[in-house]
């Protein structure tokens, strides 16, 4: 976030386009981690008894948690 900032302004000498592509990276990174968090919940969802055996504790108890939710 830094680097956007200070990098754009650097280039630019404008705050306001510095703001701009700060918001603009922000709102990607936000994007991706969302989209990240969607796929691996889709997947432990769809675990099936031979991925179940082999998962650790916590991935455990995070596919019952969603088991429990559904």
């Amino acid at each position: 976030m830094f680097a956007s900032i200070f990098g754009t302004y650097g280039l630019t000498k404008s705050f306001n386009a510095a703001i701009i592509v700060t918001v603009i990276a922000l709102a990607t990174f936000i994007a991706i981690s969302t989209m990240i968090s969607i796929k691996r919940t889709e997947r432990l969802k769809r675990s099936g008894i031979a991925d179940i055996d082999k998962m650790e504790g916590v991935q455990f108890e995070q596919y019952l948690g969603h088991l429990f939710q559904a």
